[in-house]
């Protein structure tokens, strides 16, 4: 497949490649309005931030920036309404509640500008339809390693990347030509500060699952698991997304074949083994943390070559493991705090 040149053509390739139980869940799912929460520090928040997920990628792109930016400037969240308990007490409180169908353009006039991860899930793209409406700019947080099969990035956005090679790469997909800023990945930052235990490099390595992965398909994640196991012993995690059927039956597969199965769920900077992945952020976390860290897949597609160049990860069976990723001077929610209130 050729890179998506827009949301609508990239939402349609995400559909013929999912499976036919978990299309007709989704538009189930989203043929019922979503019930969404705004989250505000003050009544005329300034700088708002649409929050789709709490997971550690969200987290770091988009939350601890915000956190930053409201000791500076009132803030406000857009968030999906079960989430709104886990975000920090820095941002404020509820101050409303809707759904999508209905939303209070009101509550967004003092709003002069808009961070965010994209437009493709149901927050984001409602942050940028509030930039656009309010001809104000999107600044768009880069959180996760870049493939041709990313999400296109609003032509109109400001693009915060982890490296100016990113931002090149990010440009190359992107329909028109992106105003982009290099600051850092806070994700890899925490990672750095944070390893954990010492590393047992003898211990079977952790294989971060990517079954769900639609870029790959499970065949290959399947053939890669089989090798590895075929070479010695493997402990393999399995991605949070990895619960449909398919999936399910598979780590059954894989645990009669006495693959473990890692049931601590550690922090990667807190793994005690080596750590192997295919196309996961979670590798340059991991080496980040100096975990041991390699890319491993059987006959990986050219993208996949192109992006281990690309970010530096040494593959399986070289002698020396994935260098730490070069961390910025500025800590990368700093960076981004002080860029995005340039707008305010």
């Amino acid at each position: 497949m050729r890179p998506a040149r827009s949301l609508e053509e990239w939402h349609a390739w995400q559909r013929r490649r999912t499976p036919l139980l978990k299309r007709v869940r989704t538009r189930l799912r989203r043929s019922r309005p979503t019930e969404l929460v705004l989250v505000a520090s003050g009544q005329h928040p300034r700088v708002l931030a649409p929050v789709d997920a709490l997971n550690a990628s969200h987290w770091a792109s988009v939350v601890e920036p915000l956190r930053v930016i409201s000791e500076r400037a009132p803030v406000a969240a857009l968030a999906l309404a079960e989430l709104a308990s886990g975000l920090p007490p820095e941002l404020g409180q509820p101050i409303a509640r809707f759904d999508s169908e209905h939303l209070p353009w009101d509550r967004f006039d003092s709003v002069q500008t808009v961070v965010s991860i994209g437009a493709h899930l149901p927050c984001g793209s409602l942050g940028h339809e509030i930039a656009l409406r309010s001809g104000i700019r999107n600044s768009v947080v880069q959180h996760g390693l870049f493939t041709p099969f990313a999400p296109p990035l609003p032509a109109e956005a400001r693009l915060l990347a982890w490296s100016a090679a990113d931002a090149e790469f990010a440009n190359q997909l992107s329909p028109g030509r992106l105003e982009a800023d290099s600051v850092g990945s806070q994700l890899l930052w925490n990672a750095a500060g944070n390893a954990g235990a010492p590393v047992r490099t003898s211990a079977a390595p952790l294989f971060l699952g990517q079954l769900h992965g639609l870029e790959l398909g499970r065949r290959v994640t399947v053939r890669t698991v089989d090798r590895l196991a075929a070479e010695g012993r493997l402990v393999y995690r399995p991605h949070p997304a990895e619960r449909d059927v398919l999936s399910r039956l598979q780590h059954r597969r894989w645990a009669r074949r006495g693959i473990v199965f890692d049931a601590d769920a550690r922090p990667l900077p807190e793994v005690d083994r080596p750590v192997l992945g295919i196309f996961s952020t979670g590798l340059l976390e991991a080496a980040a943390a100096r975990r041991p860290t390699w890319a491993v897949c059987a006959d990986p597609p050219e993208w996949v070559e192109e992006m281990w160049e690309r970010y530096s990860i040494a593959r399986h069976g070289a002698p020396e493991p994935t260098a730490p990723p070069e961390v910025p001077q500025k800590e990368p929610a700093s960076a981004i705090a002080e860029l995005v209130l340039e707008r305010v």
